[in-house]
């Protein structure tokens, strides 16, 4: 058997340039690609954070749908940065807090180099620069400031020396003095030997050199004074540049990219090598600019980042301590627009992975699959770790320098861990996969303990045992179902078993021995109903149990016989009908569930429910049982009417109806009226019942009271906990079907013969 691997078969995708062509692999995803590239084409702004496992493959995915949106719009420019590049390293000065301007460098940066070679309008490509330059201004300016001010300190010392003694004005008076002095001499001295010249020199002295003089001296001050404006105006350019209004002109920036039909997407990678608190810091400081400015921020990080929201949640005081942020949500939830958590890839993607990278097959299908599986198992569906496992099962090269996974027999390894990944996966896909992307992190979740827990086993020893976990985490149910599958495959012995109650289920909680080995072949379909699965029978069987238990206690006081079980499913929506008609509808929550229950009970997979549509359908049978005792006071009230229609009984609440119990029942009257509970009465009022559902406390606060008035009035209590009856008094217990039907036969007889007095 021989797998000769295309030559670049380990090469990752690359990353999207504006000018190039895709290179690499990627295979699967499918939905969490279209889910990204749908956003990312339909978006102008906002925030998106893809986190995950290391190694699952984030960065692949954004490269992907990058690559993918790019065929769509063409006006896509991407700007990629690592957390290397953000140097959001902490502030030396402030141990809490980061270093902001440096990001927002980098950011405008990374911006000028990624639109450096492309076709843009003239003035977005100036407004580039400017920033760009404006962004570094800082770092050149104070080389040439320092330089500036070096000189101007030494000519401005020089200076010093004559200012000290000669103001501007002295120098002035100085200059003209000097002069006429020296006229007057030339006057009456001759300094030349011509008449016309000895005359000229004085008549210059006097007024022309004075006047140039102070001329070349204000020129030189009012130099000296444009050298010192020029480095204030430095200043404040140096000022202007401040981090506040980099950001805002940035924001600019991005709108006049938009208006002229560009889309930028910043792409930054690697946050998982920052910590956790630092990213926040970087959220926190840039927020309005990675979520409202006209530009994408795709960031990319490990699992860790993803729910920090709940984690500062979390972490805050409580009681009286608890803020108002802690009643609703964490501050930074809104960090980002939207929040992918990528789990490990399905089986499917792996096997499609191995397929494209395969350039020769001389093995079957059969064969290339386990090999496939137990490759995949040994990876855990990490895909950056199936290269490496994949680089271990490489035997030589061709003379292509293709590399080839050359095998003589399948080890007997090779198959137990292939059973073992089919365990998984089947399991997984089947029943506990969520497809919905706010419950990725519960797949990955899911996957990991399931794979651990298999690793666990598969490196163990025959006879090792195993004890099921006995909490109520999908995850550990998940692991129970998981074992009971491995036991119906030979690979356990039950040593002993124990039962607990999860969420109204009896779940068995073994201790298995492992056999060493998985016996027999793992079938692609499961037909045992998992955990969920039961609950969900067992509630909507429940929910028909009350439904029957109300049936029969009418049945009986009318005097016919019970309904069976058998005779109540072979008609059940008939029999639920007759509920409805008592004031409550119980047929459209019926319906909607009835079909989910037969295709269950049948146990012929696939099933075409997801665990979260099971899960979400067992709550609402949950929520409707109990609505519908809460509503046992209007239900028996009818259902006494009908069974007294000769009577012409009358039904009213409490506080309709002053004349109810009043007179000597007025204390009880008082203490149950604000509860405004239903009254059945006799037109002449000679006959009073309340019937109230789990109000135990008031109606046992006037029980003497009660029992004073019990020939004329009545109370009925529903109630979920157990409490005897007394005179006038009937207290029901409905907690279990069977017990409440008990009940309600015991009261429509006792109530019958009361109304009849």
């Amino acid at each position: 058997m021989r797998i000769v691997l295309k030559k670049d078969w380990d090469i990752n995708i690359n990353h999207p340039t504006n000018k190039g062509q895709v290179q690499g692999y990627f295979v699967g995803r499918d939905k969490e690609l279209r889910l990204l590239v749908n956003e990312i084409l339909r978006r102008n702004s906002g925030a998106i954070l893809i986190s995950g496992y290391r190694g699952v493959g984030k960065t692949s995915l954004v490269y992907k749908a990058l690559w993918e949106a790019k065929k769509g719009d063409e006006n896509i420019i991407i700007v990629l940065l690592n957390a290397a590049q953000l140097e959001a390293e902490m502030d030396e000065s402030e141990e809490s807090k980061i270093h902001p301007r440096k990001i927002i460098e980098n950011l405008i940066r990374r911006l000028y180099s990624s639109t450096k070679g492309l076709k843009l309008p003239g003035d977005i490509k100036e407004e580039v620069t400017k920033l760009y330059k404006k962004a570094v201004a800082k770092e050149f300016k104070l080389l040439e400031g320092y330089q500036s001010k070096q000189e101007l300190s030494q000519q401005i010392m020089e200076e010093k020396m004559y200012e000290i003694l000669l103001d501007e004005k002295n120098v002035k008076i100085m200059i003209f003095l000097i002069s006429w002095t020296v006229a007057v001499t030339f006057q009456f001295i001759p300094l030349t030997p011509w008449d016309y010249l000895n005359k000229i020199l004085p008549l210059i002295l006097a007024f022309p050199l004075p006047f140039t003089l102070n001329l070349w001296y204000k020129k030189k001050i009012d130099f000296k004074k444009l050298k010192e404006d020029i480095e204030k105006t430095e200043e404040l350019y140096e000022f202007d540049s401040s981090i506040g209004n980099l950001e805002f002109d940035l924001e600019q920036l991005h709108r006049k990219f938009k208006e002229n039909g560009k889309k930028l997407i910043y792409v930054i990678d690697e946050l998982d090598k920052l910590e956790p608190d630092l990213v926040i810091e970087v959220l926190k400081f840039f927020k309005n600019l990675f979520t409202l400015s006209d530009a994408i921020f795709i960031f990319i990080g490990g699992e860790e980042i993803y729910d920090f929201g709940e984690r500062s949640k979390e972490g805050k005081k409580s009681g009286d301590e608890k803020s108002k942020e802690d009643i609703y949500r964490p501050k930074e939830y809104t960090y980002f627009t939207s929040k992918y958590f990528l789990c490990r890839p399905l089986w499917e993607d792996l096997s499609r992975f191995f397929d494209e990278i395969t350039e020769i097959k001389e093995i079957d299908d059969k064969n290339f699959e386990i090999l496939k599986r137990a490759i995949a198992f040994e990876a855990r569906n990490d895909f950056f770790d199936l290269i490496k496992f994949i680089k271990d099962r490489i035997t030589d090269f061709d003379q292509d320098n293709r590399p080839i996974i050359k095998l003589d027999n399948l080890p007997e390894e090779d198959i137990k861990k292939a059973r073992f990944h089919k365990a998984i996966t089947v399991l997984f896909e089947s029943k506990y996969i969520n497809p919905n992307p706010s419950k990725w992190l519960e797949n990955e979740s899911i996957l990991r303990k399931l794979f651990e827990h298999a690793h666990n086993i598969y490196s163990s020893y025959s006879g090792y045992q195993i004890t099921d976990p006995d909490k109520d985490r999908v995850e550990d149910e998940a692991i129970r179902y998981f074992n009971e599958f491995l036991y119906r495959h030979g690979a356990f012995n039950v040593q002993n078993e124990t039962s607990v109650n999860i969420r109204g289920v009896a779940v068995p909680i073994r201790t298995y021995q492992y056999m060493g080995t998985i016996p027999s072949e793992i079938p692609d379909k499961i037909d045992e109903l998992a955990e969920f699965e039961k609950r969900f029978i067992n509630n909507f069987e429940n929910y028909a149990k009350y439904i029957l238990a109300l049936i029969n206690a009418f049945r009986i006081a009318q005097k016919q016989e019970e309904l069976t079980e058998g005779q109540f499913w072979r008609e059940p929506v008939k029999y639920v009908q007759q509920i409805k008609n008592w004031g409550f509808d119980t047929l459209s929550q019926f319906n909607a569930n009835y079909p989910v229950y037969l295709n269950l009970v049948s146990r012929k997979p696939p099933y075409p429910y997801k665990r979260e549509d099971i899960e979400n359908r067992t709550k609402q049978i949950e929520n409707h049982t109990n609505t519908m005792l809460q509503n046992l006071p209007n239900i028996t009230s009818r259902m006494l009417v009908s069974l007294n229609a000769h009577m012409n009984l009358q039904i009213q609440h409490l506080q309709q109806n002053n004349s109810l119990f009043s007179g000597s029942a007025n204390q009880i009257r008082n203490a149950l009226n604000n509860f405004n509970p239903l009254v059945i009465f006799k037109p002449d009022l000679s006959r009073q019942i309340i019937i109230i559902y789990n109000q135990l406390s008031a109606v046992l606060s006037v029980k003497s009271k009660i029992k004073d008035n019990s020939k004329t009035h009545r109370i009925v209590c529903f109630s979920p906990k157990k409490e005897r009856s007394s005179e006038g008094l009937h207290i029901l217990y409905t907690k279990d079907p069977e017990s409440l039907k008990e009940e309600l036969v015991v009261l429509f007889k006792d109530l019958n013969e009361f109304l009849k007095e």
